[in-house]
């Protein structure tokens, strides 16, 4: 069976204007997918000649942030509107459309409430499922220890025991290391846990 050849992507040289005018059009682009890889597309550039860019054109990685900053804007507007001003969704009976019912998004709410006033409605966290369980360990490191979550938090600390018996055993000399105000011990190896950085 024969080998298929490997396509090799289209190299073309461009002229300074040129590489000024893809430039200009790629930072509109990206302040309107605020995506860099969706832009490069649009574009018709490889990544890798925008990462060249950004690393030669200090000019062109500060508009670039600026795009991506904007584009940002955009997002917190239309989740902002999703929350307050609600979506109008169609409401069907015997599939015909009989009319609509506004949805809003308590979680967009929630993420900007969070967003913009951290110190009163708190900071996004990370979410540790254990046995279908959700524990929320906010920006700090500090884990919601009410006395329902207790239970959770032994069985995790079972699973990383049991998943990496060292652990009890660096914790304590870490613990110690800390109370004597000696540097704490960085482990580079870590037991695997499942986690879910979507909030």
């Amino acid at each position: 069976m024969a080998k298929k050849a490997k396509r090799r992507a289209k190299t073309t040289v461009l002229s300074a204007r040129q590489r000024k005018t893809k430039r200009k059009h790629l930072v509109k682009a990206i302040e309107r997918t605020g995506c860099v890889t969706a832009a490069c597309r649009e574009v018709e550039i490889d990544r890798a000649t925008y990462y060249q860019w950004r690393k030669k054109y200090p000019d062109f990685a500060e508009q670039v942030s600026e795009a991506l900053d904007l584009a940002t804007d955009q997002l917190e507007i239309e989740a902002r509107r999703r929350a307050v001003d609600g979506v109008d969704k169609p409401v069907y009976q015997g599939g015909e459309m009989v009319g609509t019912i506004r949805e809003y998004s308590d979680t967009l709410m929630n993420t900007l409430l969070r967003g913009n006033r951290p110190e009163k409605y708190g900071k996004a966290g990370t979410n540790v499922t254990v046995n279908n369980n959700t524990l929320n360990i906010n920006a700090e490191g500090v884990i919601d220890v009410s006395p329902e979550r207790q239970a959770m938090l032994q069985r995790l600390r079972a699973m990383i025991v049991g998943a990496y018996p060292e652990a009890e055993q660096l914790a304590a000399e870490h613990k110690e290391r800390e109370r004597k105000g000696l540097p704490v011990i960085d482990v580079e190896a870590a037991p695997s846990v499942e986690v879910n950085d979507d909030d």
